[in-house]
């Protein structure tokens, strides 16, 4: 009688102890429970604030650059130009041109339009395809490279050409686009686009440039993106060609005294020469 009763005060024991350790189960997985919804999320909360308030505040100055797709051309628009210099059909009679100021030596090679300009005093030279035609709206493609040279020497499109006036868009491996003015009588006016950033500038290699022209609207593209726009009813007509030019390095004047350089060497090639205008009314 006395075993059994041992026996049983046994078991009593094991089961005390079995709900004990339920309990301390249970209380302990309630304290788990309740830092995993209530406790760590707060923390990590307050953290990402703080992380959050800092972070922008790093990149405030920073500059930003939202790139703009380069405008298509109108699908009723026709080619009223389209050279792709396999040969001179277009009129562009290469050779030699000197006028003391530049030393400039043209030829059409390799399927390409190519220049090979020498400064002696100035440095800017322009020329035309004698087939060109005047028209108020535009679009106009051009591919370019600077093959050597200085890397602020520049090279693009002259349009709105009515003797020696003209608008001259130019690039620099640099990575700048500008647009020049120059009067009748030779004089080069207030820039209408100043150092505009081409951030996709193809240094050394091909860029392709454009300009799409509808009234005083200019919009202007290199590599398919928009580099610049500018509003100007002064040059409602004019022709369109090639540009290039030789300037002083580390000058801040205008166009014209920058053109004020001696000794430069630059060579330039160019392709595909298109200039699609409206369908006539």
């Amino acid at each position: 009688m006395k075993n059994k009763t041992l026996s049983f005060a046994s078991y009593k024991g094991a089961i005390l102890l079995a709900i004990l350790l339920i309990f301390i189960f249970c209380v302990t997985a309630f304290i788990l429970l309740f830092l995993a919804f209530f406790i760590i999320p707060t923390y990590i909360t307050q953290d990402s604030s703080e992380l959050a308030t800092i972070t922008p505040e790093s990149v405030i100055n920073t500059p930003t650059y939202t790139a703009k797709t380069c405008p298509q051309v109108p699908s009723n628009w026709r080619k009223g130009i389209n050279d792709d210099f396999v040969d001179d059909q277009n009129f562009w009679f290469p050779g030699t041109y000197q006028d003391g100021n530049i030393d400039v030596n043209t030829q059409i090679a390799n399927n390409l339009f190519q220049v090979d300009i020498r400064a002696q005093q100035g440095g800017f030279y322009s020329t035309k395809p004698y087939t060109n035609a005047t028209a108020q709206d535009f679009y106009i493609s051009l591919f370019a490279r600077r093959v050597s040279g200085p890397t602020n020497s520049g090279y693009g499109i002259t349009f709105r050409i009515i003797g020696d006036q003209l608008l001259f868009f130019r690039i620099d491996d640099s990575g700048l686009a500008q647009i020049h003015a120059r009067d009748m009588d030779w004089n080069w006016l207030p820039t209408l686009l100043t150092n505009n950033q081409v951030l996709n500038l193809n240094t050394e290699k091909t860029n392709q440039l454009v300009i799409f022209t509808q009234k005083d609207h200019y919009i202007f593209c290199v590599n398919n993106i928009i580099v610049g726009e500018i509003y100007d009813s002064n040059y409602p007509l004019g022709q369109f060609g090639i540009g290039v030019d030789l300037i002083s390095t580390g000058d801040n004047s205008d166009f014209q005294v920058k053109l004020k350089n001696e000794n430069d060497h630059a060579k330039f090639e160019f392709d595909n020469f298109i200039v699609y205008i409206p369908p006539k009314p």
